[in-house]
């Protein structure tokens, strides 16, 4: 699985088009309760998305409404996962596609971005390097096993892809979550491993 060539997740889509909130969806893209803006594990993304807005290339933007309704489609076949749905507020992705003209912006915005977080209450569950790509996982946690919010921010000379999500995540679904979204560096991370950081 490719982080750069992330694909929507099928039941996802095709429930938002059953439901008919794909419009409603795009038009309240980001409207957030103060309650959402406040939570710590929320990026606040605007200046990425500032000095790169001729290369972005595709947003998701679910909110936890859309989420719930995903969750009561999905429960039936797989009642774990769709509780899991339940529990997150805010599934953000953010793709960007660069010419050579902005080769430089994907690492310097990457940069910018982790060191803000390194300000944070953010933990590093996995770094590496790898043939051009950079993959940065991060996590808050207030207690055994579970996520509260988590941040994959993977950048080559490219492409960039922010993924955030904020709300209740088992370790032990991380890879089915990766499986579902296509995000290949959560598929590959081994559930109770406290800090696979690599360099390569």
């Amino acid at each position: 699985m490719n982080i750069f060539n992330m694909k929507p997740y099928p039941l996802l889509k095709s429930c938002l088009l059953a439901l008919g909130i794909f419009g409603s969806a795009a038009a309240s893209l980001h409207a957030q309760p103060a309650s959402l803006l406040e939570n710590p594990g929320y990026l606040h993304l605007d200046e990425v998305l500032e000095n790169n807005q001729q290369y972005l290339k595709t947003e998701v933007y679910l909110k936890q409404y859309i989420l719930r309704m995903v969750a009561r489609v999905a429960a039936a076949e797989e009642p774990e996962f769709a509780q899991m749905l339940n529990s997150i507020q805010l599934i953000r992705v953010m793709t960007f596609e660069y010419d050579q003209s902005g080769a430089d912006n994907a690492e310097d915005s990457a940069n910018k971005l982790l060191s803000h977080m390194n300000t944070g209450m953010w933990d590093t569950l996995v770094r590496s390097r790898d043939e051009g790509n950079t993959v940065n996982i991060s996590m808050q946690s207030n207690q055994e096993d579970i996520i509260n919010a988590l941040a994959v921010v993977t950048w080559n000379e490219e492409s960039m892809t922010v993924v955030n999500l904020v709300g209740e995540i088992d370790l032990d679904m991380l890879a089915r979550l990766g499986e579902q979204f296509d995000i290949g560096p959560l598929q590959e991370y081994p559930a109770g491993e406290q800090n696979p950081t690599t360099e390569g």
